[in-house]
């Protein structure tokens, strides 16, 4: 295969022997030099990487020919490490948290593996003699990058190691056993780069997910949304991408754990003004779309944020509100951008504010009750006094307490079992207590809650029959 920009990190100099490139000084620039692969003759470029003005040389320090269609970079690969490197029956070594010494059976070059994310060609593969197939790739131009490689890596499974071509020029020529670093082993990526945010956010991830689960279509589409979400990104950064164009993508991405993933790419990438127009934007157009919906409801319903979460979690869980009916709270829910409130839903918001408005009535009909018996009343020798949905009388044979209480659409009160509720006092909802006792409440007398007149009636009857039984009235 001829490639047209053959650059090679080594030459041979007019005495034959090896001259490496990141050895040179500006002295050696005219010197002649030939490509031990073809023999032709080269000449050195970017010497400590500068150029022969001495300004800084847009590329790195190679030997490149004076006629690039004589060689290719195939053949300089594979005759440094066939005659420098590593032949067959060479041990060598690859370096993760602990060393893995494999012995070299077969040196193959372009070769290339077709994988589901592209093909893939190594600048070496080497069969071992366990069988075992491991992908060197070169540093002599610029390294490679996880988020362009990692999905080849982890559909392919073999190491990957990395060939440091400086490191080794500086080390013998003779070594019995050279020591490679690994990029790739055993599912998980070493000797990153320390702010490598691809690899701490999307790699990790991916990483676990592989080597955790059994990978089917719905995951693959999860990864490559997170994918294209981190090009994005980049993009908009650049200002290539609108507002609105990344809100559809981040609301696009629906699993929960996904979602704290694309939170942690935006926190590591500094994306405070996407992050801050994300959360301006969806806010307000839930709280426009809730306005809608909750009018159709009751119009005295309003709702405001909840202050108890952070901006991340509104991100990922949604905007959150509480629902508030005549100071009430009824209800918080939480909404995405172009959720819809549900049925089900709704059909509980309209029952807890039509509970609201029935406790409401209650009071105003319990409290007008009692007012009305205690006006009544008055000239009696009672002591008559007010308590909460009850009225308690002094002055009888007996000291009377009699309850009322509202359930749903009737008027309960104690009318049959005054024995029963005697001992039971207003002391902090001890009585509402007592009242729970089904066989008290089944021995209520039951109203329509409109028809409190009756109640009224029935609880005057009831006192008078004890005032006769006290003889203690006046008129």
């Amino acid at each position: 295969m001829i490639n047209s920009d053959v650059q090679l990190f080594w030459a041979n100099d007019e005495n034959g022997n090896i001259a490496i490139i990141f050895d040179m000084v500006e002295e050696d620039r005219n010197k002649k030099y030939t490509c031990p692969v073809c023999g032709f003759e080269v000449r050195p470029v970017a010497i400590d990487n500068k150029t022969k003005t001495g300004k800084v040389a847009q590329v790195s320090s190679h030997f490149s020919h004076f006629d690039a269609s004589k060689c290719s970079n195939e053949s300089a690969i594979h005759y440094w490490f066939k005659n420098k490197i590593l032949v067959n029956g060479d041990s060598f070594i690859i370096k993760t948290d602990v060393e893995n010494e494999y012995k070299c059976k077969e040196l193959l070059v372009e070769q290339f593996y077709r994988t589901e994310f592209g093909i893939y060609r190594p600048d070496i593969t080497i069969i071992t003699e366990c069988d075992k197939t491991i992908y060197f790739e070169m540093n002599y131009t610029n390294k490679k990058k996880i988020e362009d490689y990692m999905d080849k890596w982890l559909e392919l499974g073999n190491p990957v190691v990395e060939v440091d071509l400086k490191a080794l020029m500086s080390a013998s020529l003779n070594k019995t056993k050279y020591e490679f670093k690994a990029l790739f082993y055993e599912g998980k990526c070493f000797n990153t780069k320390k702010n490598d945010l691809y690899y701490d956010t999307i790699g990790k991830h991916k990483e676990k997910t592989f080597n955790t689960i059994n990978i089917d279509d719905k995951m693959r589409e999860r990864i490559s949304k997170l994918d294209w979400f981190w090009k994005d990104v980049q993009k908009y950064k650049k200002y290539k991408l609108t507002i609105d164009y990344m809100i559809n993508i981040i609301d696009s991405i629906d699993e929960t754990e996904d979602k704290i993933l694309l939170v942690d790419i935006l926190k590591k990438l500094k994306c405070s003004d996407l992050i801050e127009n994300y959360l301006k934007i969806t806010k307000d157009k839930t709280s426009t779309y809730l306005r809608n919906e909750l009018s159709f409801i009751d119009e005295r319903i309003t709702f405001n944020t909840s202050n108890g979460f952070t901006q991340f979690a509104n991100i990922i869980y949604g905007t959150t509100y509480n629902l508030t009916f005549n100071n009430h709270n009824i209800k918080t829910i939480t909404l995405k951008l172009n959720e819809q409130l549900d049925y089900d839903l709704k059909e509980n918001i309209k029952l807890n504010v039509l509970n609201i408005i029935n406790d409401e009535n209650a009071e105003i009909t319990i409290d007008n009750i009692i007012n009305n018996i205690m006006l009544k009343f008055n000239n009696y020798n009672l002591d008559i006094t007010k308590g909460h949905r009850n009225i308690r009388i002094k002055g009888l044979y007996k000291t009377r307490t009699i309850f009322i209480e509202i359930e749903k659409d009737k008027v309960l009160f104690n009318k049959e079992y005054w024995e029963e509720v005697k001992s039971v006092h207003w002391r902090g909802g001890k009585y509402r207590q007592y009242l729970k006792n089904e066989f008290i409440k089944k021995n209520y007398i039951t109203f329509d809650f409109n028809d409190y007149n009756s109640v009224q009636e029935s609880i005057e009857n009831q006192i008078l029959i004890e005032i006769n039984k006290s003889k203690i009235y006046k008129a």
